[in-house]
């Protein structure tokens, strides 16, 4: 999964795709400058984000491929009058430079939301030497005098200059592919040995070199906060996090004794589609805090200083937690055991703070300020009571400030999206969303496709018995006809003190319960939320833990004993399910059918890049890999109706383009080996051996243990190729692939384990022990090697003793084994199947249906439970609901189990939530909501494989969609 930054960047271009830059159509500002002054010789390109500019004197030939570089950083506005100075000194030194497509991409390269280690570079410029280093260096300080810009991270700036930067590093894209399928940019030491062309957001300097301007290494200025501030009064204890714009730190206050939070504003970094400056904004909110504090509804403010060119805001420390852990800590459906009591319970405990926000939104509003963007992450419950608004940057006085053009994912109105503007009627929508997502977190999936937030509340209200009044509030609040036009704020804190929200009649309570959110500030961006329903009101509900940011406090790993999972059958496991709801397995239907047809019309056989819209890895990876590209589209294709079903010109595209070492990994999910197992499904035989074979002889091929990219994924590839007649040399490769596996294995005190190359010990299906596990199991079915099985087991146990559990309860597991510094509360457990119970239920059920095992047989209710349940953040396969409902199908297919095919079925109701209709047929959404995708991994044809087999189990065995090879595992007599 990407962080919020690089999802950002990729759902800039397209409102219903993550497109790469390449889409974004610029202005015709810079390109126009250039053609301006050019002289006759000199080209233009485009590159991503970037045109290229070269000299007729340059070649590929003469040209370095690396070297002293120069950036330049200006504000956008001024980016055409720099842009023209700039390269009037490139063009008179004959100098290849480079410069961003127009003002809108400065600005995006100035915002907030850019990456830290690129923000701010506007053009570079690649200098053959030292020497005219040093002597372009020189001119564009003096040329570009009184341009401003923000501070170049990465970079040290340029004596005497305000926009001038430098920093040594590639000219060429020079880069090694890494076993995921990334890739890794690197220069030549002073031996010609490759090492990391290390881009961070602070200096660094190759050892071997001296930086020319100031070889004796003074710090660089600009990169960093001080740990004491303001002549020593704030010393910095820690940060909370960063951005582009700066940090928020913890800090003690000497004067006072007291803890207080500092925000860092940087000058010059742009926010919001108004482009405004950060420090203004910062200064800003000071003021608006200082106008509010004292209705006891806002953070209060110290005071507002500037330290080394950058801003700082000083305001109290309150501890807590953001309303979007609270509500996700004090939900009863993340519990085990909730009752119809425990959840009006849990909604009365929070109507206060409801309440509270409603008031504090009517103290601002009478002191006319609009809050702007108002969102879980900025209201804070303190430990002592109540509840806290901070983070106040897009908050404007009204007639006063400008409108700063940012919101959240799902809490903004769709006009405040659209104009960039913030009015008291955007407040009160933001208020309903906090409200909606307190039952169920799925606001940015409702700004990603509006008709689902009422397909949810239809849903939440059949399941949890939400009140008419409660649901009508709701609607009032988020259905307003236009800008402007909103209910009386004392009206609406009226009715959220007093309107119940559960019907008194006795409704079900839901079987199982939501799975939060995980990522950075996943509270307002995610979908999740409570659970499905099953038995009486009084009935027990067991749910998995909150995933990364949720952030429930103190879960624990504990080593698992063959007595820790719990009872065979414990409350809430699908023991006795409930029949889908009347209509489900239509629905399923119609939408497999419609969602088969998405796939085919959203193909763009006329791109290179790419042939279906795909999570943002496809253009960071390859167009063609199982996880993001056209093979795990056409793989589900096949699955679902068979070669003929995958249109001809579709098949001729993957097959057409050209597969070689340096751009394909040798894995499973990501490169040859997963190629390879679908060119075997579209009918290229003799093309699929071909290249399983030359995935052998990858110079990768033992840089990763696992089975998404690893020796293990090959070697499942290997033993499928083996089963299907194709020669047992591939047997024999395979073989090879689980002795290197032992050879490789390390032994710590839970089992045998396999660290990656930053030394961390993942743990799950995916990355971890248990996808190995299962190789190594299939590997002992196909050779007879009893010293497979041993170590597939013993693997296996090694991700079970890594168990999450909040008290007695069975959360799920860690992405990877924690560190021995990091504390519990940062632990977090999963359920899914890249990461989490989902995936280890796949591997385990697989090892009981080989062998007996009294120690697995304890663990199967416990797993099965944990990924029993009807909502999650997200459908997809790899970190959602369909891998989920997908196990179940597992444990149904291996132990012959009606039972487990049912909770399947009811895992299949949340997916279905999350359909998107459109001209081209059901999609579904990708990473976070933010943008449709068709991807295995994480859209649309994910889900569709995990329906297709859920639809065809009602009438038969139903394979896999997974790249398993469930036919060297016995299946149960039936």
């Amino acid at each position: 999964m990407h962080d919020w930054a690089v999802l950002n960047a990729y759902a800039q271009y397209h409102p219903r795709w993550f497109e790469s830059a390449d889409a974004y159509t610029p202005g015709p500002e810079h390109a126009g400058v250039f053609e301006a002054l050019a002289p006759p010789g000199w080209t233009l390109r485009r590159s991503g984000l970037w045109y290229v500019a070269e000299s007729p004197r340059a070649t590929s030939a003469t040209a370095p491929e690396q070297g002293w570089k120069i950036h330049v950083a200006v504000r956008s506005q001024d980016s055409p009058a720099c842009l023209e100075r700039a390269a009037g000194c490139a063009v008179d030194a004959a100098v290849p430079f480079k410069f961003l497509l127009d003002a809108r991409t400065v600005a995006e390269v100035n915002g907030k939301l850019w990456p830290r280690a690129s923000g701010g570079k506007f053009m570079t410029f690649y200098p053959p030497d030292d020497r005219a280093f040093l002597r372009l260096g020189d001119v564009l300080a003096a040329e570009l005098d009184g341009f401003q810009g923000p501070y170049v991270l990465s970079d040290r700036r340029w004596p005497r200059s305000s926009c001038v930067y430098y920093r040594y590093g590639g000219f060429s894209p020079r880069t090694l592919l890494r076993p995921d399928g990334s890739r890794r940019y690197v220069i030549a030491d002073r031996d010609g040995s490759y090492v990391s062309d290390v881009r961070l957001p602070y200096w660094h300097l190759p050892e071997w070199l001296t930086d020319p301007l100031a070889p004796d290494g003074p710090p660089a200025a600009g990169t960093g906060t001080a740990p004491a501030l303001r002549d020593g009064r704030f010393r910095v204890t820690s940060a909370f996090g960063f951005s582009n714009r700066g940090g928020v730190y913890l800090a003690d206050d000497r004067s006072t004794g007291r803890p207080v939070v500092l925000k860092e504003a940087r000058p010059h970094i742009e926010v919001g589609s108004g482009r405004l400056d950060a420090v203004e904004l910062l200064e800003k909110e000071y003021r608006i805090l200082r106008a509010l504090f004292d209705c006891g509804f806002f953070v209060r403010p110290v005071e507002i200083f500037e330290e080394g060119g950058h801003t700082f805001l000083v305001e109290e420390y309150l501890p807590g937690e953001h309303l979007g852990r609270h509500t996700i800590r004090t939900n009863p459906l993340y519990r085990a055991g909730t009752t119809r009591t425990a959840l009006d319970d849990y909604f009365s405990g929070l109507r206060p703070h409801w309440v509270r926000l409603a008031r504090a939104i009517g103290a601002a509003h009478r002191h006319g300020i609009v809050l702007g963007d108002l969102s879980f992450n900025n209201v804070i419950v303190p430990n002592e009571g109540g509840i806290r608004v901070i983070d106040l940057e897009c908050a404007v006085e009204e007639g006063v400030d400008p409108p700063v053009g940012l919101h959240t994912p799902g809490m903004a109105m769709p006009e405040a999206v659209r104009s960039g503007g913030a009015d008291r009627a955007n407040d009160l929508y933001a208020l309903g969303a906090v409200v909606f997502g307190s039952v169920m977190l799925a606001n940015a999936m409702t700004e990603l496709y509006a008709p689902s937030r009422r397909r949810f509340l239809d849903d939440l209200t059949a399941e949890l018995g939400l009140s008419g009044p409660f649901v009508e509030l709701l609607d009032t609040l988020m259905e307003q006809p236009g800008s402007g036009r909103a209910p009386d704020i004392d009206d609406v804190a009226a009715a959220l003190a007093t309107l119940p929200v559960t019907a008194p009649v006795q409704a079900p309570i839901a079987a199982s319960g939501p799975v939060p959110a995980s990522g950075p500030e996943s509270a307002q961006a995610t979908a999740s939320g409570p659970a499905a329903a099953s038995g009486s009101v009084s009935a027990p509900v067991r749910t998995p833990a909150p995933d990364p940011a949720a952030g429930r406090p103190a879960p624990h790993p504990s080593p698992a004993s063959p007595a820790s999972p719990g009872p065979s059958e414990p409350p809430g496991s699908p023991g006795s399910p409930e029949p889908p709801r009347r209509g489900t397995r239509e629905l399923a239907r119609e939408t497999r059918n419609s969602a088969l047809r998405y796939l085919e019309r959203t193909a763009t056989p006329e791109r290179d890049d790419r042939l279906f819209p795909a999570d943002p890895a496809v253009f960071e990876t390859n167009p063609l890999s199982v996880a993001y590209g056209a093979a795990g589209v056409l793989h589900t294709l096949h699955h679902a109706g068979g070669a003929d079903a995958v249109p001809a010109r579709l098949t001729a595209w993957m097959a057409d383009r050209s597969i070689t070492d340096d751009a394909y990994p040798p894995g499973l999910y990501l490169g040859q080996a997963g190629i390879a197992w679908v060119l075997r499904e579209l009918g290229r035989p003799e093309a699929a051996a071909e290249l399983l074979r030359r995935a052998g002889r990858h110079p990768l091929l033992d840089a990763s243990a696992d089975v998404l990219h690893g020796l293990a994924g090959y070697g499942t590839a290997c033993l499928r190729f083996w089963r299907d007649g194709y020669g047992d040399d591939f047997l024999d490769a395979a073989v090879r692939a689980g002795e290197r596996l032992a050879e490789t294995r390390l032994h710590g005190p839970r089992g045998p384990y396999w660290p990656d190359a930053e030394g961390n010990v993942p743990l799950g299906y995916a990355s971890g022990g248990s996808g190995i596990a299962l190789f190594l199991l299939c590997l002992s079915q196909a050779a007879h090697d009893e010293r497979a099985f041993a170590l597939g087991r013993s693997a296996l146990g090694h991700d079970l003793a890594y168990a999450v559990r909040h008290g007695t309860e069975f959360e799920g597991f860690p992405a990877m084994v924690p560190l021995e510094t990091e504390a519990d509360a940062s632990i977090v457990a999963r359920c899914y199947w890249d990461f989490g119970s989902a995936g280890v239920l796949t591997t385990l059920v697989r090892y009981l249906a080989v062998r007996p095992d009294d120690e697995l047989e304890r663990w199967l209710a416990p797993l099965v439970e944990n990924v029993h349940h009807k909502y999650a953040v997200l459908p997809q396969f790899f970190h959602g609901l369909s891998g989920m409902g997908n196990a179940l199908l597992d444990v149904w297919r291996f132990t012959g189990e009606p039972r487990y095919r049912e909770a399947a079925w009811k895992v299949a109701e949340g997916v279905l939530l999350f359909r998107v209709d459109s001209a081209e047929g059901t999609g579904f959404p990708g990473e976070q909501a933010l943008r449709e995708s068709a991807d295995f991994a994480t859209g649309t044809a994910g889900v569709v494989a995990f329906l297709d087999r859920l639809i065809r189990a009602d009438t038969g065995p139903a394979e896999s969609p997974d790249l398993v090879v469930d036919d060297l595992i016995p299946l149960p007599a039936r």
